[in-house]
């Protein structure tokens, strides 16, 4: 029994620390990374092979943060599907970061979930730390404009909208 309450406890704790929604303010700001020269992170994309945050360099990307369990990362990725139709598919680049630790988990939701952009796996150090800073809250948005630099950093759901808006004026004419 005490087993069991412990494991209740703990499983809320980790779901209102690093749960879902995040309950971060949503900035625009990005910190102190806002306009710093080009991040860089390597990650293994579900299905094989690696994938870089480079890879993408040439048009604006959101790179989203969610993890299986997560009911609002869902409604996050039904956001963007419309804006990535509104701006055009190869206009923006998006790319899906599970920070799930059972891994068996993450491509029979990405399909249940209609994901239509690849999706890498994060590090489970990500939490604590990263190049971006911790990634403790899901879903969590963040825009790289087509250089590569921080844009915009969202750490609660945000609306198609807010991500039209930001995206628009990162896209080339």
């Amino acid at each position: 029994m005490q087993r069991l309450l412990l494991t209740v406890f703990l499983g809320g704790f980790l779901v209102t620390t690093a749960g879902c929604p995040s309950g971060g303010v949503q900035t625009r700001s990005g910190g102190g990374l806002r306009g710093a020269r080009p991040l860089e992170m390597v990650m293994e994309e579900v299905g094989g092979g690696e994938v870089r945050l480079s890879d993408f360099r040439g048009k604006p990307l959101v790179l989203m943060f969610f993890t299986t369990w997560c009911v609002v990362c869902q409604v996050q990725v039904a956001r963007l599907q419309p804006v990535r139709a509104a701006l055009g598919n190869n206009r923006v680049a998006v790319l899906g970061v599970s920070l799930d630790l059972q891994r068996r988990l993450v491509p029979p939701f990405v399909r249940a979930a209609g994901f239509n952009f690849p999706v890498a796996y994060g590090k489970a150090t990500m939490v604590r730390k990263s190049v971006l800073g911790a990634i403790r809250g899901v879903p969590r948005v963040i825009i790289f404009d087509a250089k590569g630099r921080l844009a915009a950093d969202f750490k609660k759901p945000v609306s198609s909208k807010v991500l039209l808006d930001t995206l628009k004026p990162l896209i080339k004419r």
